[in-house]
């Protein structure tokens, strides 16, 4: 068996697919963006020069030998600026048209890295196959799709319809970079994604629910690591901590956390909390809420490093992620193996169970999640005790070594079928 993995651009989890598949002799080739090399190594290593965007590309490096990784420079710097026009009023219009330009070139460069060999098995990220799907189709390469969000037809629905799936199958297409999307997803023999939510949404849109295989991804063993240097902050009398981790926005909850908390400052002003944000936050939020981000129990930390991420859950009670639109949650997972109560959403696409767990709360109602917010406020006995048990069950049943097991199952399925 050979395996060629294509990540696209960025930091993917599918750069740890391809860790996987070197670790068990499968890997054929690996095909991603802007990857670290000799010149960046250089670079770093003047003491005196620290640039970001250096840090996180060398944060791309994985233990794969450089013979077997494929660097795709070009598409990378024309997805990077297509981000930073992204940004820009004067240029945003073209932002789209060259995001799609540089997917598309991707596409072409996968396709003459696999004419340099034949793999069995061709796993690509979605809006990254391309022209690679159709000639690896032609050449008889098993072709899986790895898709990690929602059906891009359904996501703006979500958003504008409190997480509800709409009465009949969404068909119009809104950019090209959607088309890229859906063309692999339609060409690929197989689609892999990471919650049964993700599934529910595409057979929902029409695709055949025998060719989506759910696979959760679960913690990776760096994460675990750092849990295990974090320090548990020995404070007495310390306030009850509710997290929340990722971009603060209307997709992911914002304003459902932001009217929740409020009522709970209204109705229950004698408890003891802190919320923190860990991440960006939408300009339009804090544009609409001001009063809300200063209040002295709402604290802004910012983008965190997975290092200070993993101390941030470490020294958290309470994690609320109440999604209207994922696939599936990884800081959830993360939260869990912290010990963290979850509050969350069936869009958050995880394994949380109500009770179990934590709480599930309803994706169109603050009250909901005010509700089981001032519950879990109020019995922290019981949020400990969940703690714990999430802690056993992400280390029993989903780390990295799960999630690997399952992807080699996987390709021997595919394949035997």
């Amino acid at each position: 068996m050979k395996v060629t993995i294509s990540n696209g651009h960025d930091k993917f989890h599918m750069s740890k697919t391809a860790l996987i598949c070197e670790k068990n002799g499968i890997l054929n080739r690996f095909i991603t963006g802007g990857y670290p090399n000799n010149f960046i190594d250089l670079i770093t290593k003047k003491k005196t020069i620290k640039i970001r965007a250096i840090e996180r590309l060398l944060n791309r490096r994985e233990n794969i030998p450089i013979n077997k990784i494929n660097s795709l420079w070009i598409s990378e710097i024309l997805n990077q600026i297509s981000n930073y026009t992204g940004s820009s009023l004067l240029f945003n219009n073209y932002s789209l048209d060259l995001k799609f330009i540089s997917l598309y070139l991707y596409g072409l460069q996968s396709k003459k890295l696999l004419k340099n060999d034949s793999p069995n098995i061709f796993h690509y990220r979605s809006g990254y196959g391309g022209t690679s799907v159709k000639y690896a189709k032609e050449k008889k390469i098993i072709t899986i799709c790895d898709h990690s969000i929602a059906e891009p037809r359904l996501i703006n629905y979500y958003i504008n319809n409190n997480g509800s799936l709409p009465r009949m199958k969404i068909t119009e297409v809104n950019n090209n970079f959607e088309r890229l999307v859906l063309s692999d997803l339609e060409l690929s023999d197989y689609i892999l994604v990471n919650s049964n939510f993700v599934k529910t949404g595409l057979v929902f849109q029409g695709f055949n629910p025998s060719k989506i295989k759910v696979i959760y991804l679960g913690v990776d063993d760096e994460f675990f690591d750092y849990l295990k240097c974090a320090r548990i902050a020995n404070l007495k009398n310390k306030p009850i901590k509710i997290l929340f981790a990722g971009h603060f926005c209307k997709r992911k909850g914002a304003n459902l956390v932001i009217n929740a908390l409020n009522k709970i400052l209204k109705e229950n002003s004698n408890l003891d909390w802190v919320f923190e944000i860990a991440g960006g936050i939408d300009k339009d939020i804090i544009l609409n809420n001001e009063y809300f981000f200063q209040k002295k129990n709402i604290l802004m930390s910012g983008y965190l490093t997975r290092q200070e991420l993993a101390s941030a859950m470490k020294n958290t009670d309470i994690f609320i992620f109440p999604s209207l639109a994922e696939g599936s949650a990884r800081v959830i997972f993360e939260a869990m193996a912290a010990g963290c109560y979850i509050i969350t959403t069936n869009n958050s696409g995880s394994i949380v169970q109500e009770g179990i767990h934590g709480s599930i709360v309803n994706t169109s109602s603050a009250e909901n999640l005010s509700q089981v917010i001032d519950f879990a406020l109020k019995n922290m006995d019981l949020v400990k005790k969940i703690g714990k048990f999430n802690v056993g069950y992400i280390n029993e049943n989903y780390r990295q070594s799960h999630y690997s097991n399952n992807l080699i199952n996987l390709y021997t399925e595919v394949l035997c079928e």
